[in-house]
């Protein structure tokens, strides 16, 4: 059976140190909440110069880096949609 989920990626470069953090959900709407709250908090924060901020009501996003230069520190906040595969619940044999 398929069915999607929904990540809040957070791709981040900071002083040389780089990482990326996800956030799942199975509801889109609830995954929709939580990524506007890390786009204004990121916004309120304004730790690099914010070059786009898209809050389209069905994917939004943030894009912000420091001096004009993408390679040095930088932050981005979007979603992405997934499709999983779910398997029937299955018995297992323990021995």
């Amino acid at each position: 059976m398929k069915d999607k989920v929904y990540l809040i990626v957070e791709d981040w470069l900071c002083d040389g140190e780089h990482g990326v953090d996800f956030q799942i959900f199975d509801n889109k709407t609830l995954a929709l909440k939580r990524i506007k709250e890390e786009i204004i908090q990121a916004k309120k924060d304004n730790s690099f110069n914010c070059l786009d901020i898209d809050m389209n009501k069905d994917n939004p996003s943030y894009k912000g880096y420091s001096k004009g230069f993408f390679n040095n520190d930088h932050l981005l906040i979007y979603l992405k949609e997934s499709d999983i595969i779910k398997e029937k619940n299955r018995q297992y044999d323990s021995r």
